[in-house]
C-alpha cells in the first residue's frame, strides 16, 4: 500500500498546497451543483498527503466555501430563470413528504442524502436563504472536523501507510452507511407511503 500512497503524495506535491485546495474546492463545488464526486474521499485522499493541523482547516474553510458557493449557484440560477410548472410541482410533492421539510433538512442530508442539488430545492421551496448557508456551514464543519479528526488519530499513531488504508476504509464505510441509511430509513425520513412516487406527476398536470 505504500506505493497506492506515494502515487497520491506524488500526484499533489506538485500542485503545491494552493493548488491541492484549489482542487478540492472544484471537487467540492461540483458536488454541489452537478454530481455526486465522492467528496468525503477527496478530502482524505488530500489530507493524506499533508497531515496537519493547519492544513487540515485549510481543508475544511475550503469545503465550507465551495459548498456555500455551489449552494448559492443554485439557488441563483432556480430563482431568476423559469422552472418548468411540472419539474417545480415534482419538488414541491417530494418536499411535502418529508417529515423535516424546512431548512434543517440540510443537517440530515449529511447523514442519510435524500436530496441532490440543494440551491434549487432551496429556490423552489422558497427556504430560507441565509438558514440554508447557516445549515451548511454547520453540517459541512461538522461533518468534515470528525471524518479529519479520525484520520489525524490514525496518522498519529500508525504507520502512514496504514493509516492511509484505515483513513480510506473509514470513509468507504461512512459512505456506505450513509448510503444504507437514506435507504433503510426512507420512509421515516420521507414519511410514509413515498417509495417510488413522491416525483410521479400527476396525469392532470400533464398539458
Amino acid at each position: 500500500m505504500t506505493g497506492v500512497l506515494d502515487w497520491v503524495t506524488a500526484f499533489f506535491d506538485p500542485l503545491g498546497t494552493l493548488g491541492v485546495l484549489i482542487g478540492i474546492f472544484i471537487f467540492f463545488y461540483i458536488d454541489a451543483i452537478v454530481f455526486p464526486t465522492l467528496p468525503e474521499l477527496v478530502a482524505i485522499l488530500a489530507y493524506s498527503g499533508n497531515h496537519t493541523v493547519p492544513f487540515a482547516i485549510a481543508i475544511l474553510i475550503t469545503i465550507v466555501m465551495a459548498e456555500i458557493l455551489g449552494l448559492t449557484t443554485l439557488y441563483l440560477i432556480v430563482s431568476r430563470v423559469k422552472v418548468p410548472k411540472k419539474i417545480e410541482s415534482a419538488i414541491n410533492r417530494y418536499t411535502r413528504f418529508l417529515i423535516v421539510k424546512d431548512e434543517k433538512i440540510i443537517l440530515i442530508n449529511r447523514i442519510a442524502p435524500v436530496l441532490p442539488f440543494m440551491g434549487a430545492f432551496a429556490a423552489v421551496c422558497h427556504w430560507d436563504f441565509k438558514k440554508c448557508v447557516l445549515y451548511t456551514v454547520i453540517g459541512g464543519v461538522v461533518k468534515y472536523s470528525l471524518i479529519l479528526m479520525a484520520s489525524a488519530f490514525f496518522f498519529a499513531y500508525l504507520q502512514s501507510d496504514t493509516a492511509f488504508v484505515v483513513s480510506i476504509v473509514m470513509v468507504l464505510v461512512v459512505i456506505a452507511i450513509s448510503l444504507i441509511i437514506s435507504f433503510t430509513k426512507r420512509d421515516k425520513i420521507l414519511g410514509p407511503g413515498t417509495a417510488g412516487d413522491y416525483c410521479q406527476i400527476d396525469p392532470k398536470e400533464k398539458s
